[in-house]
């Protein structure tokens, strides 16, 4: 009984596109190569000209929206939709300020809610 309740939920994974960054994507940011600053201590890079937080970091790009990030190895996409788990650090590292669009309840605390256990 145990075993086919784990197959229908993965079974329901697959079909609704959750996962571990296979299969699901978005249409992000498809356009030229934005102008790039440094954020200090980092290693990482910002987008001070774009609507939306966007980040690239060793040659891979990453997007954080609407509480979910995304992954592409080019900076126009293919946006994969990937897990805070698998996040570089100097990513999860941001300082607040870089974000173009915190989330209100980080701007509350004035830091992501991965950065609470530190």
């Amino acid at each position: 009984m145990q075993s086919k309740l784990v197959l229908i939920i993965f079974i329901t994974c697959i079909f609704l596109g959750i996962g571990y960054g296979h299969g699901a994507t978005a249409d992000l940011y498809t356009g030229s190569l934005p102008s790039l600053l440094p954020i200090p201590g980092t290693g990482v890079y910002y987008a001070p000209s774009l609507p939306m937080n966007y980040f690239a970091y060793s040659g891979a790009y990453y997007i954080y929206n609407g509480g979910t990030w995304f992954y592409s190895g080019y900076h126009n996409g293919q946006w994969v939709q990937i897990g805070q788990w698998q996040l570089p650090y100097s990513i999860l590292s941001i300082p607040m300020p870089y974000y173009r669009n915190p989330p209100f309840d980080w701007r509350i605390h004035n830091r992501p809610p991965w950065q609470y256990r530190r």
